[in-house]
C-alpha cells in the first residue's frame, strides 16, 4: 500500500537537534485519497481519504466536526539519535495543512486531538502495560483481533 509523509523540521526532545534537511521529521500518513509517496509540508493540500481518517490509518480520539480544524497525532524519530517515539501534531484545516509541531505524549496533548496514528500500537504495550489489541483463538479469523474497547482511558489513565 502507498502512502505519503507529513516533513517537518521539528526539535528532538532528547537530543535537542532540529530535524532539518535530509534529516526531517517523516511522519508516514495514508490520509489522502490517492497517496503517491509525496512529502506534505505546512501549506500543502491534503485530500483526506473516503471515510476520513478512522479509516485510513487512525484511531478516533474525539472525531472532528465538518468545517473545523482537524488535529492529528503522529510519531516520528529523531533522525540523529534515533530517539522515539517522538510525538507531533498536525492540524488541517479547510484542506490545508496549517502546522507541524512536536508535543509530548500527554493528557493534554489527548484533550486537544482528533485522531491518533494506528501506529501507537507498536508502543501502547510499554506505555499501559496492556496490548492495544485483544485476541480471541475462538473467534472466526476476522475477529480475532478487536481493539482494546477503553484503550482511550487506559493511555490517558497511564500518562
Amino acid at each position: 500500500m502507498e502512502f505519503d509523509s507529513f516533513a517537518a523540521e521539528l526539535r528532538c526532545p532528547t537530543c535537542q537537534t532540529i530535524a532539518s534537511g535530509d534529516m526531517l521529521a517523516l511522519m508516514q500518513t495514508r490520509i489522502q485519497a490517492d497517496p503517491s509517496g509525496r512529502l506534505l509540508y505546512v501549506g500543502d493540500r491534503v485530500d483526506v481519504a473516503p471515510g476520513g481518517p478512522a479509516n485510513n490509518g487512525y484511531l478516533a480520539v474525539r472525531p472532528a466536526q465538518a468545517h473545523t480544524a482537524m488535529h492529528l497525532l503522529e510519531v516520528w524519530t529523531c533522525g540523529r539519535c534515533a530517539s522515539g517515539p517522538n510525538w507531533a501534531e498536525v492540524v488541517i484545516e479547510r484542506g490545508l495543512i496549517q502546522s507541524i509541531t512536536a508535543v509530548p505524549l500527554s493528557r493534554a496533548t489527548l484533550d486537544q486531538i482528533n485522531y491518533i496514528t494506528d501506529e501507537l500500537v507498536f508502543y501502547f504495550d510499554e506505555i499501559t502495560g496492556v496490548p492495544l489489541y485483544q485476541f480471541n483463538q475462538q473467534a472466526p479469523p476476522e475477529r480475532r483481533s478487536t481493539l482494546q474497547p477503553n484503550w482511550l482511558d487506559l493511555l490517558y489513565n497511564s500518562l
